[in-house]
């Protein structure tokens, strides 16, 4: 990995414990899939992705929330989690932590410790297919081989580009993961950052791969999967989901997926 001259110290030292972790995990757990969960009863912090991410502590410790369980991630520890599962992340202070997913262009990843925040991109594959492997496997050795793997193609990067996270890139990016409802527009996440409307966009979109609009389907479209899938009947998935009803979530998602959502309520039942 080529190191950025121009990196703070909190950052360098963020990037020499990513070198030394490959060989060095523990136990990388399985987490619960997606749950019928009322995102009107969530509490801040509380967010999903649209596809598996993988989560590790480089240092100190992280717990790591569900609805009905939670994990204590110490030094070498990580998790996979899967699609479309609510969770939240606590940091005990001075820990350093690891992110690993993946959008429509390309893989990402982020690293945070004592307020620096280290971003950068991976090419789509092999990285989305490991995440998936990982996400998918029934063996914990299975899925620390694929996590290894993730791990040892980011050291091998050659990172020249590496630097703190924009501010207002951050900011965006939180907003997209508050709780989806009716409230949640392009226009909004576009304000977070604090940016004139042209530059705002062209950031979001360099970032997540996609503009904010697209983004914000993307991941209304796959919280929906996720509940069809565990049986949550149609109009609550349309409100759960921050549709303003259920005719125009079906519209929605058969612009999307080309039959309608009961086909797939019907295969996750079955």
């Amino acid at each position: 990995m080529v190191e950025p001259i121009s990196l703070p110290s909190g950052l360098r030292k963020l990037i020499h414990r990513l070198e030394s972790l490959p060989g060095q995990l523990r136990t990388i757990h399985a987490t619960p899939g997606p749950v019928d969960i009322h995102q009107a009863h969530l509490g801040q912090g509380w967010h999903f992705h649209e596809n598996p991410t993988a989560l590790l502590c480089l240092e100190g410790a992280l717990t790591l929330q569900f609805r009905e369980r939670q994990l204590v991630l110490q030094a070498g520890d990580g998790a996979v989690i899967k699609a479309a599962t609510f969770h939240r992340v606590q940091a005990r202070r001075g820990s350093m932590s690891l992110d690993i997913g993946y959008l429509s262009r390309h893989a990402d990843f982020w690293a945070e410790a004592q307020g620096c925040h280290l971003w950068g991109t991976l090419p789509l594959l092999p990285a989305a297919r490991l995440l998936d492997d990982a996400a998918q496997a029934r063996r914990a050795a299975d899925r620390q081989t694929k996590t290894e793997e993730l791990i040892r193609r980011i050291v091998a990067e050659d990172h020249t580009s590496f630097d703190e996270q924009s501010p207002a890139i951050r900011s965006m990016i939180e907003a997209l993961w508050l709780p989806i409802t009716s409230d949640l527009t392009a226009r909004s996440i576009i304000a977070a950052s604090g940016l004139a409307r042209a530059q705002a966009y062209a950031l979001f979109t360099k970032a997540y791969g996609v503009g904010p609009a697209r983004a914000i389907e993307d991941r209304r479209i796959k919280l929906a999967e996720a509940l069809l899938r565990n049986g949550t009947p149609i109009a609550q998935v349309a409100t759960d989901c921050g549709y303003h009803s259920r005719s125009a979530f079906t519209r929605a998602w058969k612009r999307r997926t080309g039959s309608p959502p009961g086909v797939t309520a019907l295969a996750g039942g079955s």
